[in-house]
């Protein structure tokens, strides 16, 4: 049967997916991936086409039996041939349409905010984990009190030696500590050595590279973070991810998904994606294609974008199940794809993404040179230490004129009061 002149394509407006032209703009052509789609699908099939627009601006839901809202809704009732607009291929929905040969997919992810940068306090501690600070611990301990049992050692309290051999691993010199065991010396020594130069040798690379607070990286996490409070949860209304979620076999999607379901934590499609559904701890759902279009992709995205993903789907051109010439666009479609032609719109659009991304979001250097900044913790602590011993200075001159001061003097040599003024100023 041969193709029609003219078919009627139902569509949603979404930035960067499925961009419809004003209505003024009659000549116009739609944008974004799937509006380009159309465009080449056009040109390999010889047709003319008409945009009808999903009242719903979404995919749509089913709200009856073979009743739909949205995009599937306005195809199912007849009032248009095909659909496109990034649509997962589902089994509910193959109910009431059909669906063409694949084109691409559907990877179901998530978005948070960019991690913060951690205080330059906290890069103190970073260069070793808990774990190796713990052992630090253990090892001083341990050895000052090896040293603390052993005959024949210099009197000297426990915690004298604990500091003594502390100041060894700050490269201070350790003095009036006798060791009866020369192998436990030298090997004390070489931790030391070996302990203070890693450390200086991280710290530095840490103060050089800024560092950054631990993002929600998968799932899993992100379950944790829900269950503590610490996070909620986005879903586009009229998508599918949260019926995903609940019929994975996996707990933590359960979960999330009942989390989303109990909370009615749903905005509209047209809003998912602005930036004050970021204000909060917040993560939100969608498609990963579409949330790289929108922040970009790293390391110049404006917002973290998951690499762990839910569920990936297979994506279709929606038909109507009356429509004539189904094969034709499983054809075009092949050709299309085994052209590269597909992959190409969608690098295209990604470029464009990252421009805006680099042009509209200030990008920090990575690198750079120390500065008084960096240090500035540390400067911080040199001086509140210079400022101790200068007061612990004084304090010990006063000390020393009180003590002198009253220092007891033997009853032959008192003198009176009188007798000692007569002798130094009568004269």
């Amino acid at each position: 049967m041969k193709f029609p002149k003219t078919i009627t394509v139902a569509c949603f407006h979404l930035n960067q997916l499925f961009e419809i032209p004003n209505d003024d703009d009659k000549n116009t052509k739609p944008e974004g991936i799937d509006g380009l789609l159309l465009d080449t699908l056009a040109q390999a099939l010889k047709f003319e086409y008409k945009l009808v627009r999903a009242p719903e601006n979404y995919w749509g839901k089913r709200i009856a039996r073979n009743n739909w809202t949205g995009m599937i809704g306005v195809i199912s009732r007849d009032e248009a041939d095909i659909g496109l607009g990034l649509t997962s291929i589902m089994e509910q929905r193959k109910e009431v349409v059909d669906f063409s040969t694949p084109y691409t997919e559907n990877i179901f992810t998530f978005a948070t905010h960019l991690p913060k940068k951690l205080p330059h306090s906290a890069v103190y501690f970073s260069p070793f984990d808990v774990y190796t600070w713990v052992g630090i611990l253990i090892t001083l301990f341990a050895v000052s009190f090896i040293i603390f049992i052993q005959k024949n050692t210099i009197p000297s309290s426990y915690v004298k030696i604990v500091l003594k051999l502390f100041g060894g691993i700050l490269r201070q010199p350790i003095t009036n500590l006798a060791w009866n065991e020369k192998c436990l010396e030298i090997c004390w020594y070489l931790f030391c050595i070996i302990l203070s130069l890693g450390y200086t040798t991280v710290l530095y690379s840490f103060l050089s590279v800024p560092l950054y607070e631990e993002p929600v990286e998968d799932f899993a996490k992100l379950s944790e973070a829900v269950s503590r409070g610490d996070y909620k949860c986005l879903a586009p209304k009229g998508a599918y991810f949260v019926s995903t979620l609940l019929e994975s076999s996996i707990p933590h999607l359960v979960h999330l998904g009942e989390e989303v379901e109990k909370n009615i934590w749903y905005v509209e499609i047209k809003d998912y994606l602005k930036e004050n559904n970021f204000d909060e701890p917040t993560a939100v759902f969608g498609v990963k294609l579409i949330l790289q279009f929108k922040f970009g992709k790293a390391p110049f995205s404006t917002k973290f974008i998951s690499n762990d993903q839910a569920n990936s789907i297979d994506v279709g051109v929606v038909i109507n199940k009356k429509f004539c010439c189904k094969g034709a666009i499983n054809s075009a479609i092949d050709k299309i794809n085994g052209a590269g032609l597909y992959k190409k719109i969608v690098d295209d659009e990604m470029y464009k993404a990252a421009l805006r991304a680099v042009t509209t979001e200030p990008i920090e250097e990575i690198m750079h040179s120390l500065s008084v900044n960096n240090i500035s913790h540390a400067l911080i602590v040199l001086l509140i230490g210079y400022g101790l011993s200068i007061m612990t200075f004084f304090v010990e001159i006063l000390l020393s004129t009180f003590k002198n001061l009253n220092i007891k003097i033997p009853m032959h040599q008192k003198i009176g009061k009188k007798t000692l003024f007569m002798k130094y100023f009568k004269k």
